[in-house]
């Protein structure tokens, strides 16, 4: 889940499952607080920052597809499937 109102100084310590991760942003969209999901970008907005976001394993076999975009997340600027910067 994101966690929009949970900022980076008040975490203390890791989750029981899964992973916090920070500093994430996407190019030509923004994350909605009040509606929980991506909507387009604010105008003149090339970037903007996301929440807090927790990720939590599932098992490949177990997670639904249906209904789910596959997202793919880039390390680097440059999407070349490399780790190129």
């Amino acid at each position: 889940p994101v966690l929009p109102n949970l900022e980076i100084n008040a975490i203390s310590q890791g989750p029981k499952e899964g992973a916090y991760m920070h500093g994430m942003f996407l190019e030509g969209a923004r994350w909605n607080v009040q509606d929980n999901c991506l909507t387009d970008a604010n105008p003149m907005e090339l970037v903007a920052n996301m929440p807090i976001v927790h990720f939590k394993p599932v098992e490949s076999k177990k997670k639904a597809t249906k209904g789910v975009y596959i997202c793919p997340l880039y390390l680097y600027p440059v999407r070349t499937g490399t780790r190129e910067r």
